[in-house]
């Protein structure tokens, strides 16, 4: 998990502040990862003929599967191909190669956690609705507009249902 907000942006350049005595990077429990992953390849995951046509804008022939990776937290919305290249630099920064997600919730939750000695036990199921970015000579401005969220929302939902049930088990 990558802080966003945590930066420094000087024109199109965006790094870690190098003054901060942390880095906002924060590892997850691999061994719970693991198991979670392990749990949620079992799921059958939903698909639509609307999400087929929006991956078929990105040359993307994937069918939905479940997938680990980096997600990079901020409390600003962003897309578009310039802003993930201002993502993907800030994660080099911190030596993170590259980033899977993005969203806005994870950076309060883990830093809480770390505080309370928890973070081991935490882990973040995010369900992919739209891509972050326009697909080739295409408009950022239009595709925003393209997403799929009740899919996303049905995946999320298998998927933790998924891990929950082996958890607890």
């Amino acid at each position: 998990m990558v802080d966003w907000d945590i930066k420094l942006r000087i024109g199109e350049t965006t790094s870690r502040m190098q003054w901060l005595v942390d880095d906002y990077v924060w590892d997850l429990n691999e061994d719970l990862v693991d198991r979670a992953v392990a749990a949620a390849r079992d799921a059958t995951l939903a698909d639509s003929n609307r999400a087929a046509e929006i991956r078929q804008q990105y040359d993307d022939s994937r069918s939905p599967e479940v997938g680990v990776g980096t997600t990079v937290c901020g409390d600003e919305v962003s897309h578009g191909a310039a802003t993930a290249a201002q993502v993907d630099a800030l994660c080099e920064s911190y030596g993170v190669d590259g980033f899977v997600t993005t969203e806005m919730e994870d950076a309060g939750t883990v830093t809480a956690l770390e505080r309370f000695g928890l973070l081991d036990q935490y882990m973040s199921i995010r369900a992919a609705a739209n891509f972050d970015r326009e697909p080739a000579g295409g408009d950022p401005a239009e595709s925003i507009q393209q997403d799929v969220f009740d899919l996303g929302i049905e995946n999320a939902i298998r998927v933790g249902k998924a891990v929950v049930d082996d958890l607890t088990a």
